[in-house]
């Protein structure tokens, strides 16, 4: 069993191991993870796999290579990977709340008609990330142009949640 707490990371991450070590290998999250073989009957086994420490890219290798290591050991069964278990907690606040800050930012820049390039150019005077604008932006107006207006559609969607906030 692989566990891997993410403790911080660039919105622009995706949130699989991989990616995860690649981005703490270049200072965009903090990441660590613990390890559990099963069967426990087999202590061995255990000696393999790393248990514990920062996942980066070496670590992520040291853990591939012992699971495969185990896989051999155990006849190499068809293992599939599960989530079991996935929590969220908020490890970083105030990281979290500047985000969700500039979240709010972006969708009432969407809600007032601001085209991208306007939203992206007010938010670096807030010293807003931008990266988190473009991405609302983004999910809000699929087919996004950066120099227009957001169709009025996508203002109501926009207005909408932020009625429900």
């Amino acid at each position: 069993m692989l566990e891997v707490s993410v403790r911080s990371h660039d919105p622009g991450v995706k949130l699989d191991v991989f990616s995860v070590a690649a981005a703490a290998q270049l200072g965009l999250a903090e990441a660590h993870f613990k390890t559990t073989v099963l069967p426990s009957s087999v202590p061995a086994l255990a000696d393999v796999v790393p248990r514990a420490g920062d996942l980066d890219l070496e670590s992520y290798a040291r853990l591939m290579d012992g699971i495969a290591a185990v896989k051999d050991a155990l006849g190499n069964p068809n293992l599939i990977p599960e989530v079991y278990l996935r929590p969220a907690r908020l490890e970083d606040p105030q990281g979290d709340l500047e985000r969700g800050r500039t979240l709010a930012f972006a969708v009432r820049q969407v809600a007032e008609h601001n085209p991208l390039q306007t939203a992206l150019e007010s938010a670096r005077e807030k010293s807003l990330d931008p990266t988190v604008v473009e991405l609302v932006y983004r999910a809000l107006w699929p087919d996004l142009r950066v120099d227009l207006a957001p169709p009025e559609e996508v203002v109501a969607e926009a207005k909408s949640w932020l009625a429900e906030v």
